[in-house]
């Protein structure tokens, strides 16, 4: 979806029917058929790692994000994980507010322990045989932190010019937004030596941006094109990061 502009010609896209033969089952197995087809494939070098992937969900201030603790109490527990058999630790967020509403970027949740007890705490995972990815909320959180002021422009806007909502309304699709997520990823993964991320809301923004200004064609690529550019942004970023070790 998007505005109609006299005299401009816009592409909707591709749609694909794929007939097969057999029942409901059968067909759909004949979908990796089809995602080889048209290039709809998994990118190329990801680590061998991946395909055995263990991962163990956790964060410093226990199951709820909020509560006493943070990265030396859960160092202790590293001994622990590693005796599931796991391989990886998935942290959940530990930017400042947490919770999946990520306000200072840069700056740890309080009360979660320093940047050297973070630092510490991968190191001791990785002495032990594990990897730590870190959660990657492209969606920004809630619009009334001092980065949203700054940069309104990055939240989306309905067609009567309003905020699409308060929480979860970036654009995902906005070039100095995806260029500033992926810039922070890779401040992180070398700062504290992260070995992966997981993308939060992979699938782009809540709504399509009728901010009349929107530097692509339609309202719509904020959504799952959006997605996508921040994917493609965050694993070069993380690339980057990682290829000197």
């Amino acid at each position: 979806c998007g505005y109609a502009h006299p005299g401009k010609t816009q592409r909707a896209g591709d749609a694909w029917i794929v007939f097969r033969r057999g029942n409901a089952a059968e067909t759909l197995a004949h979908m990796h058929d089809w995602h080889r087809l048209v290039g709809h494939l998994p990118p190329e070098g990801r680590p061998e790692s991946v395909k055995s992937l263990a991962l163990y969900a956790t964060h410093p201030k226990g199951r709820g994000m909020s509560e006493p603790g943070g990265f030396p109490h859960a160092q202790e527990y590293l001994p622990f994980v590693a005796a599931l058999g796991i391989n990886t630790i998935w942290l959940r967020p530990v930017e400042h507010k947490s919770g999946y509403c990520p306000d200072e970027m840069y700056e740890l949740q309080e009360g979660i322990g320093t940047p050297a007890d973070h630092l510490a705490y991968v190191r001791d995972a990785h002495r032990r045989g594990l990897k730590v990815w870190r959660d990657a909320v492209m969606h920004g959180g809630k619009t009334d932190n001092r980065r949203s002021k700054e940069h309104p422009e990055w939240v989306c806007l309905k067609p009567d010019g309003k905020q699409a909502d308060t929480y979860w309304a970036y654009d995902f699709n906005w070039p100095t937004w995806v260029k500033y997520f992926g810039d922070y990823v890779e401040w992180t993964t070398r700062k504290y030596e992260i070995d992966g991320w997981r993308m939060d809301v992979p699938t782009g923004s809540r709504f399509p941006n009728w901010n009349p200004k929107v530097p692509y064609d339609r309202a719509s690529y904020a959504q799952n094109q959006g997605g996508l550019a921040q994917m493609r942004s965050i694993r070069a970023a993380a690339r980057r990061a990682t290829s000197t070790r």
